[in-house]
Order: structure tokens, then sequence, then C-alpha cells
């Protein structure tokens, strides 16, 4: 088996994290945490995720936070982020993400079993269409 995907979880409900930690190692994912987006920053050095999933509303930093700093970096302008919030949006806020994230999914929308299940779908159709266009 070749080595596994990593994923950064950045979010701050402990049980959002947790459900989705399990389904996606149960998946064979690598998965490490940050609760909010000044942690997530500090911990991409070292952990060197192939895509982060991304909440909006945290303390400290909140996601568009960390998807500013994280685009300004040259090394994660390409890092792939699905966005997953229970946030209503905006335009103006809709525009931004459109920019900076791949994936915007709506939490409330979908039960917490429904909403892991479609992030996991969403990670892996991002991965095949990196893989697909590095090919």
């Amino acid at each position: 088996m070749g080595a596994r995907r990593k994923l950064l979880l950045v979010d701050d409900d402990d049980m959002m994290r947790r459900s989705m930690r399990l389904a996606l190692e149960q998946d064979g994912w690598q998965v490490s945490e940050a609760e909010n987006g000044r942690l997530a920053l500090a911990r991409l050095t070292e952990v060197h995720p192939d895509i982060i999933m991304l909440d909006l509303m945290m303390p400290v930093m909140d996601g568009f936070g960390f998807l500013h700093a994280l685009r300004a970096d040259p090394r994660f302008r390409e890092l792939p982020v699905i966005v997953a919030t229970a946030r209503t949006l905006d335009e103006n806020e809709r525009r931004d993400l459109a920019e900076t994230a791949q994936q915007v999914i709506e939490k409330s929308a979908h039960t917490r079993h429904e909403l892991i299940s479609l992030i996991g779908d969403q990670i892996q159709e991002l991965i095949a269409r990196r893989a697909a266009a590095t090919s």
C-alpha cells in the first residue's frame, strides 16, 4: 500500500472533528486536527496535508482569515480546500469562497451522517481531478 493521504481538519466543534476523523481514517486517511485557523496555519508545515477540510465559524481565526493567509503563501496556493459550514453566506462571501476554496458544503442541509459521506465523496473527487490534471 502506498503512502496514506493526509487531511487537515479545521473545525472548533469537537464532535464534528471526532466523527469526521473516524470516518476518514476508516477510509484510509491520515487525519490531523486544528481547532481554529491560527492553529491550522501553524500545523501546515509539520503536517503537509493533501487536502484541508475547513469550517468557517471558529474563534481566534475564522475560516475566511485562514483561507486568505493560506492563499497568500505560495507553498499553499494550490492546496485543495473543502469548506463545510453552518453559516448562511452572503453574495460577497460566496464570491470570496469561489476564489479560495474548491468546494463549499452547507452543514445545515444534511444530517451528520450524510455530511460525513458527502465530504468523503467530495474529497475523493477532488483528489481524482488533481491526479488527472497532473498526469
